[in-house]
């Protein structure tokens, strides 16, 4: 049975990742740091609100609101980004993230 389909038309997400098999994706303060200046980076470049944030050890949660159809595009920008800083300093391979990021539009 196929996926369904993401909605990526504009609007506020209620979006979350986790660690495959619940690990820790953060492992010291910088880890937080490139990722919070990669998400900087990408508010930027797909031109997306952040509402709020929260990075917990083996997760996150991001309110987002975009005004164009590019939340999928700058998803992956930001997972795999941080999985090959992440897999590149700690001397790893494979996945980081745990199957597909969770997205819950959101009406206003």
């Amino acid at each position: 049975m196929p996926r369904k389909e993401r909605l990526t038309e504009p609007g506020l997400y209620h979006i979350i990742n986790r660690g495959g098999e619940r690990r820790v994706i953060y492992l010291e303060p910088e880890d937080y740091e490139f990722f919070l200046d990669l998400l900087l980076k990408f508010l930027k470049d797909f031109e997306i609100i952040l509402h709020s944030f929260c990075l917990m050890s083996n997760h996150y949660h991001l309110l987002l609101e975009t005004k164009n159809s590019n939340i999928s595009k700058a998803i992956q920008f930001l997972n795999e980004k941080y999985a090959k800083f992440f897999n590149k300093k700690y001397a790893r391979s494979g996945h980081l993230w745990q199957g597909r990021y969770k997205s819950y539009p959101l009406s206003l």
